[in-house]
């Protein structure tokens, strides 16, 4: 943006939380660098969000926006249609008031599993809702972790997707692997719940120093349902980190636990994710697994807090369930710190790409080799 302009933080229904601890790193960001103020009072800007009667959802900016740069951060918890719908009217009315530049900061993107036609007659979801953001208003989207980097090139404007892996190999060091419990590092082993996934885990093993193993799955000829769990790598009498970019039901996730475990020898299992859904029965299928032991997440979705009782209601097959749950294993390192370095790049602009050294293991090592 031109020397001078000023930058206007929103945080939508979905990301109240986040958005205000991003404002507290971004004080810190631009502290460094700036000496126009051009981040006003150091606080998100005000915006009214309310729904009519009739389900419609009505935004109007509290402030002006007029050739600034703004920022809308919103992301898509549920109820998934109106967050992504209220972003969508959010970013008209930032280019209705003559915003400079309009960047949605989209942690979670909503229908990122629809990323391909697998199936005929299926829509092709994800390059959707890329087009409707577009078509809103926004002149460039920062994201984290799509559940397929192919997603990328959905969008015609300009993408920042970011990585929430140092933050979450940090995490793990810090209060697993140094812990004076979890000391032996060679008897650790990172698994990807499949071979789509294998990639993503192995950049968090490396980061880890540790090795690497993968589940197959596969169908029993002649028998749609049953499926058979191969594990290819070291695995028996080791802990085990899973790791994979997002945990919803957590139904698939929590069987394979209790396989590796009762049939392939794994001691204990830590289970990690960038983006933690969370639902339906999930909390309750985690809290109940007695091999996981715990469950480390970001907050790019706000997530129960350790010692929250949390009451879950869902409709499964017909019926509705209620389950009621002391969240223990939960454990949720933020993203705030490298979303507010990654708005002050865009304003100033930095490369983005050069952040993620600051986001190793360690707070600034380098990748650790294998022991």
């Amino acid at each position: 943006m031109k020397s001078g302009s000023r930058i206007k933080l929103f945080a939508g229904t979905a990301s109240k939380k986040l958005g205000q601890k991003i404002v507290e790193h971004l004080k810190t960001e631009l502290e460094k660098v700036d000496t126009n103020n051009c981040f006003e009072d150091y606080r998100l800007s005000e915006m009214t969000v309310k729904k009519f009667s009739n389900d419609n959802i009505f935004v109007r900016l509290e402030e002006t926006v007029r050739e600034a740069d703004t920022y809308i951060i919103q992301s898509s918890g549920s109820p998934v249609n109106d967050r992504f719908m209220e972003l969508l009217i959010t970013i008209d009315a930032m280019r209705r008031s003559s915003a400079g530049r309009i960047t949605a900061i989209i942690p979670y993107l909503p229908y990122s599993r629809s990323d391909k036609v697998d199936q005929p007659r299926v829509p092709l979801t994800a390059r959707l809702v890329a087009d409707l953001i577009e078509a809103a208003g926004a002149d460039r989207v920062v994201t984290m972790d799509l559940h397929a980097d192919q997603i990328q090139g959905f969008f015609n404007i300009a993408i920042d997707h970011l990585k929430a892996t140092g933050i979450l190999a940090s995490y793990v060091e810090e209060h697993f692997l140094d812990a004076e419990a979890y000391d032996e590092r060679d008897k650790w082993v990172v698994i990807s719940p499949d071979a789509g996934s294998a990639k993503r885990a192995q950049r968090f093993a490396r980061k880890l120093g540790l090795p690497m193993a993968v589940i197959l799955k596969e169908r029993q000829a002649n028998d749609d349902q049953s499926e058979v769990m191969q594990v290819i790598g070291q695995v028996e009498g080791k802990s085990a980190i899973i790791f994979d970019d997002e945990i919803d039901t957590a139904g698939s996730m929590t069987n394979a636990i209790t396989v590796l475990c009762e049939e392939f020898g794994v001691r204990e299992v830590i289970a990690v994710a960038t983006h933690g859904i969370f639902s339906g029965p999930a909390l309750c299928r985690i809290e109940e697994n007695p091999h996981l032991k715990a469950v480390v997440v970001t907050d790019t979705l706000d997530v129960p807090a350790r010692g929250e009782h949390c009451l879950k209601e869902y409709e499964r097959n017909g019926i509705w369930h209620k389950d009621e749950v002391v969240v223990t294993k939960i454990h949720t390192c933020t993203v705030s710190e490298l979303l507010a370095a990654t708005i002050r790049s865009i304003h100033f602009g930095e490369s983005v790409t050069h952040l993620y050294e600051r986001w190793q293991i360690g707070s600034g090592k380098k990748d650790r080799g294998r022991k």
